[in-house]
């Protein structure tokens, strides 16, 4: 187990904190009888916030980077191609706790992608190891990818969609291929 410091990436200015803490608000109301796994679908950085907003709230939560179409964590911390993920997991490498990432948060953990490439997407072990964490923490707050394949073996998801992307038309139609996924969408939130 390693560690990391997350301060750079879940700052926000007072106005963002009072929104991503009022979007937590009401998507707990709504995961209430769903469970405690929460898919998010859209930007990489959005989720983590979010995530950050429910670890503010005193739970305890893991963010799971499970977006296989791409690395935006790793890249961020620029910690290589070799630490191994939540892919290489469900490819039968390591133990689910060897691949957490404790931060300088108590209340906030970090499970990377991994090795994404060659990768055989297998949702039942995705979704085992999910269960396996939701075991654990208070939330399992999970980057799915934008097709909404990891969001299909989570309870539940939300999407997220920046203004400059929003209308209503783009929002039906993005929860509708969502649920042929096998998603249930608790709503959009719309990210300035």
């Amino acid at each position: 187990m390693f560690s990391v410091n997350i301060d750079k990436l879940i700052k926000m200015t007072p106005l963002e904190a009072e929104s991503y803490a009022k979007a937590a608000d009401s998507l707990e109301n709504l995961l209430a009888d769903k469970g405690n796994m929460l898919a998010v679908v859209g930007s990489g950085m959005s989720s983590f916030k979010l995530a950050a907003a429910f670890m503010e709230k005193e739970k305890r939560v893991l963010f799971a980077d499970a977006d296989f179409s791409q690395e935006v964590f790793l890249g961020k911390y620029k910690l290589g191609k070799n630490l191994k993920g939540i892919f290489d997991y469900t490819q039968g490498e390591g133990t689910a706790k060897d691949i957490i990432c404790v931060t300088n948060r108590e209340k906030l953990d970090v499970v990377f992608t991994g090795n994404v490439e060659n990768l055989r997407f297998d949702g039942t072990a995705l979704k085992t190891v999910l269960e396996e964490y939701a075991k654990e923490y208070d939330l399992v707050v999970v980057q799915s990818d934008e097709q909404g394949r990891t969001a299909g073996v989570c309870d539940a998801a939300v999407l997220i969609l920046e203004e400059s992307q929003y209308s209503e038309l783009t929002a039906e139609t993005r929860i509708a291929e969502l649920d042929k996924n096998g998603c249930t969408v608790l709503g959009v939130i719309i990210d300035e």
